[in-house]
């Protein structure tokens, strides 16, 4: 890589500006917020489809490629001409969006509350082709005050859940020649960034992600922020590929016809539990973690370093919830206000189901209809004869989690229930968040389903059966997806990361650190049994540190840092493969998401005495569900230089610290390139960590 992301981009688009032959259109639909962009920068900022800006309402121009061949082939990906041969209207262009954050009323579900939008409206939903690299401006207008402090309002960032920001997909092999990623574009403050100011710093309140999407599959957005992710700040991402659109159709053992096309813009399915007061974390704290009324409301745990007993009062149980940013609780009068699915009988129909919730975990169904999983985050899969003979009817699915089914439009005529329901996965046995319904709509109606009660079939709270599904390996060997998925996980040659999961909000403070020092944090590490994890006042997502900036710093030093126990970070300081042992003794399940990886799911249980492995033939993914004092373990190699948080993904857990941190390969050549010449992070990185970053990015 000979030049900065951005001096390459202003070399491309300078190229654009001074080329005589690029056709010129009226633009459709030009680039929003350019007036709220630093000044000049919107002249940078292609707004007629020039080879960087894409979407489906721009003008189709077709650049000159020879004039901006150059720039593209080193940052750009080859789909730049179309070398993947994909159908008409699925051209990969590399994209480009710019998205204002702010938080604006809104009323998603009859009642009125404040939300997080972007550029005044739901998170848009990013369609990629596999290669595409994207270039989002973010500029944070957030209106809200950070509570204490007159003048001062909140950070944010984004996180792209499931993009590992390697430069080659899952599971090939790092070489020499690999092109370096962008660990540093992950978007977890205090970890891999610092956050982007509030709006009170005008012109710093901006950060430009760039990262590529190396892997096809469903994915998702989110804040890292606090608890802004509960307040709505997500959104759907979905990479496409041409090879795995041909593999899906090869799926269709089960007599399913299916056409790629028919979901290119419809038929994904989000679903949000969603709260009447905002999820401000020190509130939410104070009020369900700290601050005990009746003794009645608390949950007994026993403690197993000490055989002591501790209290944990329920987390907050969301009012209602969305089903595709739609309200989904019915009522007698509301059902025209639902999400709507339209079928037409005798198609199949490949549905995208992403749980963006700050905490719930829900079981999907539809009345009368039975699917086909095909994907698990990004990884093609099957279901496994073996373990049942018929098809899907029910299917768990928590927050950060992602699937694709194929759905059999089997019905002639009517309208069905499609349900998201949960029931005893909070701590109190009795207290369930409200069923979500859309409607599925054979006849372009508006009617209604009569009101019925869904008998849920799967066991609550838990991933379906480790069993029930296996990688799809394609029709025979030569298919390049039988060596990508099929083949047994790498044998374990690292260590196994013991990680005990434990909320004890009431066993003791950690000191809290030192106003003057640059991290400002307590990491209260939760993956530890010398750590527990304990709310402080002393936020440690206001960080004006990283973890991966003081990689940098001590990138040449042949002695791994030693991290203060706080930070819960582990040194993986050689390219080999681990395995990370989950023993949850909690009486809640808990969703794991790694980020920077897909991992291996070995083993799930309830039982340490039936502990066994599936070391042949395991699925991948990033989110797993470990059970109520159960155990869990996954396997994931060591080869994406970085900073990889591993935590609880319910919103309240991870605020209050359960989390920990891979520092990966820190002293490798793969991780030094980072700090050489055009290869180090973007300026803006650097100036969102005030006089820690100086020298460390490029300029």
């Amino acid at each position: 890589m000979k030049l900065s992301f951005f001096i390459l981009l202003f070399c491309c688009i300078l190229q654009l500006v001074l080329a005589e032959d690029i056709p010129k259109c009226k633009c459709v639909n030009p680039a929003k917020n350019c007036d709220k962009l630093p000044p000049c920068a919107c002249d940078q900022l292609p707004q007629c489809g020039k080879a960087i800006f894409r979407t489906k309402n721009s003008c189709d121009v077709k650049p000159n490629n020879e004039t901006i061949a150059n720039c593209n082939k080193i940052h750009f990906s080859k789909n730049l001409n179309n070398e993947l041969g994909c159908p008409d209207g699925t051209k990969a262009w590399p994209l480009m969006f710019i998205w204002e954050i702010e938080y604006l009323p809104v009323d998603l579900d009859g009642f009125p509350r404040n939300a997080y939008r972007i550029n005044n409206g739901t998170p848009p939903t990013i369609h990629a082709i596999k290669g595409d690299w994207v270039l989002i401006p973010v500029i944070n207008n957030i209106d809200k005050q950070v509570e204490g402090k007159e003048g001062e309002f909140e950070p944010t960032t984004i996180h792209w859940h499931g993009v590992t920001m390697r430069g080659v997909e899952r599971e090939t092999e790092r070489n020499e020649t690999e092109q370096p990623g962008t660990p540093f574009m992950d978007g977890v403050p205090g970890i891999n960034q610092c956050a982007i100011p509030g709006h009170e710093n005008q012109g710093k309140n901006i950060f430009y992600y760039f990262f590529q999407f190396v892997d096809s599959g469903t994915y998702w957005y989110h804040s890292h922020f606090e608890t802004q992710l509960a307040d709505g700040l997500a959104g759907i991402m979905v990479v496409k590929d041409c090879e795995d659109i041909n593999r899906v159709k090869n799926l269709n053992d089960y007599g399913l016809s299916y056409n790629e096309t028919d979901d290119w813009d419809e038929n994904l399915v989000s679903v949000q539990d969603w709260f009447h007061k905002d999820g401000d974390l020190e509130n939410t704290v104070e009020e369900n973690f700290i601050k005990y009324i009746n003794a009645s409301d608390l949950v007994t745990v026993e403690n197993p370093f000490d055989n002591t007993r501790f209290y944990i009062p329920n987390e907050p149980v969301p009012n209602s919830g969305l089903i595709s940013g739609k309200n989904g609780v019915f009522k007698t009068n509301n059902g025209d206000k639902l999400k709507r699915f339209h079928f037409v009988a005798g198609k199949t129909y490949r549905l995208r189901l992403i749980n963006m919730s700050a905490m719930t975990m829900y079981n999907f169904a539809i009345d009368n209809h039975t699917f086909e999983i095909i994907e698990v985050e990004g990884m093609l899969v099957e279901r496994n004869k073996a373990f049942s003979t018929a098809n899907f009817t029910e299917l768990p699915i928590n927050t950060g989690q992602r699937y694709s089914i194929l759905v059999n439009a089997n019905q002639k005529s009517g309208v069905y229930w499609m349900r998201f329901n949960s029931i005893g996965c909070y701590r109190d046995p009795g207290t369930n968040p409200p069923e979500l319904r859309a409607i599925v709509d054979y006849d372009n109606s508006d009617a209604v389903p009569p009101d019925s009660v869904h008998q849920n079939q799967t066991e609550y709270c838990k991933d379906l059966p480790i069993n029930a599904l296996i990688p799809y390996c394609g029709k025979n060997h030569n298919d390049p997806t039988y060596t990508l998925f099929c083949k047994p996980p790498p044998c374990r040659n690292g260590a196994i990361y013991n990680m005990t999961i434990i909320l004890d909000t009431t066993y003791g403070f950690i000191g809290k650190i030192d106003d003057n020092d640059p991290w400002e944090q307590n990491v209260a590490g939760f993956l530890s049994p010398e750590i527990r994890s304990t709310y402080l006042d002393h936020k440690w997502t206001h960080v004006k540190n990283n973890t991966f900036l003081e990689v940098l710093k001590l990138s040449n030093d042949p002695k791994p840092k030693s991290w203060d126990k706080s930070f819960n970070a582990y040194n993986l300081n050689e390219a080999k493969v681990v395995d990370v042992f989950f023993n949850n003794i909690d009486p809640l399940e808990h969703p794991i998401h790694l980020h920077g990886h897909f991992f291996y799911v070995l083993g799930v249980g309830n039982n340490i005495k039936f502990y066994s492995l599936n070391e042949v033939n395991p699925i991948q993914r990033d989110t797993l569900t470990v059970p109520s004092r159960g155990w869990a373990q996954i396997r994931f190699v060591v080869n994406n230089p970085g900073v990889w948080p591993m935590h609880c993904h319910i919103d309240w857990h991870l605020g209050v610290g359960m989390l920990a941190q891979f520092v990966e390969l820190g002293r490798s050549d793969a991780a030094k390139i980072f700090t050489k010449g055009e290869n180090k992070p973007p300026k803006e990185w650097c100036e969102a960590c005030p006089k820690h970053a100086e020298g460390y990015c490029a300029v």
